[in-house]
């Protein structure tokens, strides 16, 4: 469904376009951006979306080029060897890409225009000064994605500085949102537990859940070129489990490890290797130094953080089953990318995640290694146990395209304009 005609999709990309010029790979929330975008640019029409970046230099938003901005997210998904769409990396930092523009707001003729932030933009002090004048003077409405409450209700799992920065940030969006876009049903109820301890009116909230794909096949067909690589068979051992995931505290890993160095001294070689794909962030030091200490668990993990979206699909395919105990979730995004793939996940029966595996996912609780334990050793023991699970998914798992969210977007989105 596409939104009304005559309505303009202002789009803020800009902790996306920042990313870019910081990582090789998306992944979490921008991998989700970037997803999204494409498919909005698939369904709706590209002269009625506008993609805008704040430009650190000058302190101003930029209209992005929609045609070069397309090919950078489908470039970017390819491995690096591969990527033939080029861009200075420092301007990126700044929310400069090549072929952008000045943003001028100019008064709405007939049009109505609906300003999008897709991610975050808690960086930028000045974001609702900035909204507020585009509000007055395109007549527009403001939706806002929030992907997870993290920094309010998991707080002593990041930052403190960016837990303080969120906050603020969350009390002056409850004063310019028209609807707020939740990715779960849990992130909607923890926004409505910060409105009512906060004192403030319960927020217009919806749900629009993420994709299980990667990409539609569109975009896949589309762009591969002739040649394309892959992971080569040698670069994988023959059996493994898969823990897709930024390595940070959150994400559990020490949790993760201690349960295969039980396995180790179980199975001794006979143990499936666990390959951890994901860069290295905050709270990490504590797992890399274990990995470390044990020459990467007598070479049961290996940790791979520079994967491309192909290369992760090739490890989707051919692991046993993938595993991910994180602590607090706004949704679980490799929850649902593995039971999209029909491979069963072992994940944490807490917050969002629930929602992201169904009845699908076996749960742990991740604060009980023991359990997790005999959960992840029942199922290497059981060849056919875990053969007749990843039947069940690929039989009655409903997989859910970027083409489907973009147009539950466009639904929702279409309802505020009208």
């Amino acid at each position: 469904m596409p939104v009304r005609a005559g309505t303009n999709l202002i789009l803020d990309v800009s902790d996306l376009v920042f990313y870019i010029g910081h990582h090789d790979n998306l992944t979490g929330i921008q991998r989700v951006q970037a997803c999204l975008l494409l498919a909005l640019f698939r369904v709706g029409s590209s002269s009625s979306i506008t993609c805008l970046s704040w430009d650190r230099v000058n302190a101003r938003f930029l209209k992005l080029n929609n045609s070069y901005f397309v090919r950078l997210l489908k470039d970017i998904t390819r491995p690096k060897s591969d990527r033939v769409i080029e861009f200075d990396v420092r301007a990126a930092r700044m929310g400069i890409l090549p072929e952008c523009q000045p943003f001028h707001a100019l008064p709405p003729q007939t049009e109505e225009n609906m300003f999008v932030l897709l991610g975050a933009a808690w960086v930028n002090s000045d974001y609702f000064y900035e909204i507020t004048k585009i509000k007055r003077q395109l007549r527009a409405k403001f939706a806002c994605v929030i992907h997870d409450l993290i920094p309010i209700y998991a707080r002593e799992t990041c930052d403190q500085g960016t837990a303080e920065v969120f906050r603020v940030f969350l009390e002056q969006a409850y004063r310019l949102t028209d609807l707020f876009i939740c990715v779960s049903e849990n992130t909607r109820r923890d926004l409505e537990r910060f409105a009512a301890a906060e004192g403030f009116p319960a927020p217009q909230a919806c749900v629009v859940t993420h994709a299980t794909e990667f990409r539609d096949v569109a975009d896949i067909v589309e762009f591969r070129p002739e040649g394309s690589r892959s992971l080569p068979s040698h670069s994988l051992p023959e059996s493994f489990v898969l823990f897709v995931s930024t390595i940070e505290g959150r994400k559990n890993h020490r949790f993760a490890f201690n349960i295969w160095r039980k396995l180790l001294s179980t199975y001794g070689d006979e143990t499936p290797v666990l390959v951890c794909v994901g860069r290295f962030g905050w709270r990490s030091e504590e797992f890399i130094r274990d990995v470390v200490a044990t020459n990467n668990l007598s070479g049961k993990i290996i940790i791979k953080s520079d994967v491309s979206d192909e290369e992760l699909d090739e490890l989707y395919d051919r692991c046993m089953f993938t595993i991910y105990p994180s602590l607090y979730e706004g949704w679980g995004l490799p929850i649902s990318e593995s039971l999209g793939k029909g491979k069963l996940c072992v994940c944490s029966n807490t917050s969002s995640m629930p929602e992201a595996g169904q009845e699908f996912a076996l749960y742990i609780e991740p604060t009980d290694p023991t359990a997790a334990f005999e959960t992840v050793k029942a199922l290497i023991e059981d060849r056919p146990r875990l053969a007749s699970l990843n039947l069940r998914i690929r039989q009655g798992f409903v997989p859910k395209s970027w083409t489907q969210a973009a147009e539950e977007y466009l639904e929702v989105l279409s309802e505020l304009s009208s």
